[in-house]
């Protein structure tokens, strides 16, 4: 079950300890993001936004309007911010969360690179690396 939590003392140097946990009445792990002691919201599965505008006392489920799973969220002001997710997902917002607007996805990077060993050896003055990419030319 998900837990959400309240910031208590924004002025204090290791503010984490001051966190409570609470129920979030969701079923599945969020993260939060607090853009200063009462504004924050916290993300997750199935398109999952929270807000709280009460330093975490009560959270509000926001409509992202997708199901994607988000990762991240970072809020700069309490009605700027951006949620980042699987699949390139990335939302913005300038109202403080009432409407989401979807950036267009990005092209993802390699799954898979490799990089071999250098040859002779990294104190030569010309060092040789082969590397490899999963598709030809990019």
């Amino acid at each position: 079950m998900g837990v959400g939590c309240k910031w208590n003392d924004p002025s204090y140097h290791e503010w984490w300890k001051t966190w409570l946990s609470q129920t979030s009445g969701t079923f599945e792990d969020i993260n939060a993001s607090f853009s200063d002691a009462s504004n924050g919201w916290a993300v997750g599965q199935i398109g999952t936004v929270l807000h709280t505008t009460d330093g975490g006392t009560t959270w509000t489920k926001q409509s992202s309007g997708t199901t994607n799973v988000f990762s991240s969220a970072k809020f700069v002001s309490s009605i700027s911010g951006w949620i980042v997710g699987e699949g390139g997902t990335i939302l913005h917002t300038t109202n403080g969360g009432e409407s989401f607007v979807a950036s267009e996805p990005q092209k993802l990077l390699p799954v898979h690179l490799e990089l071999s060993q250098n040859y002779p050896n990294p104190f030569n003055a010309k060092t040789e690396i082969a590397y490899s990419l999963p598709v030809a030319g990019r």
